[in-house]
């Protein structure tokens, strides 16, 4: 019969696992969708993410070709951000039957912190536009990685 602390150790576990998931699906939707921000030019929506910009009027999306500096910025954190979190979700896995916290306590904020910052300097170059869905899933993902963080030091 397992005891209550085993017990409450594999539901922590098990909630790791899902908030790295989570955490891992949010990061690589926002920094693949491009979805980060919505204007309207002659009453036609266009988006642009971190990759593209997309006129729903052509139906088609065009690959940016000379970035800014605060672009490849954005882009090289979001790209890291999404690599950590497949690291953490591989690691946690790895870890199932192990108490150690450290690493995936550390990969779990450095996916957030990255994500954060990609968003965060998009956001000061871009302060008053609509935002898309793809830019809040990001920050949902940026959340979600310090709730892993919480969840892994409860172990």
């Amino acid at each position: 019969m397992p005891n209550a602390v085993s017990v409450y150790q594999n539901r922590v576990r098990i909630g790791s696992v899902f908030i790295g998931i989570v955490t891992f699906l949010c990061i690589i939707t926002s920094t693949s969708v491009p979805v980060w921000k919505i204007t309207k030019t002659f009453f036609v929506p266009e988006t642009s993410g971190l990759w593209q910009f997309c006129n729903k009027l052509s139906k088609g999306c065009t690959s940016f070709e000379n970035v800014e500096g605060f672009m490849k910025a954005c882009q090289a954190f979001g790209v890291i951000a999404t690599l950590l979190s497949f690291l953490t979700v591989l690691v946690v896995w790895c870890q199932w039957f192990s108490s150690k916290v450290n690493t995936v306590a550390i990969l779990y904020v450095s996916s957030g912190v990255c994500m954060a910052v990609s968003l965060s300097i998009y956001a000061s170059k871009y302060k008053d536009i609509e935002y898309g869905w793809a830019f809040i899933v990001g920050w949902c993902g940026v959340a979600c990685s310090f709730i892993g963080f919480f969840i892994k030091l409860l172990l």
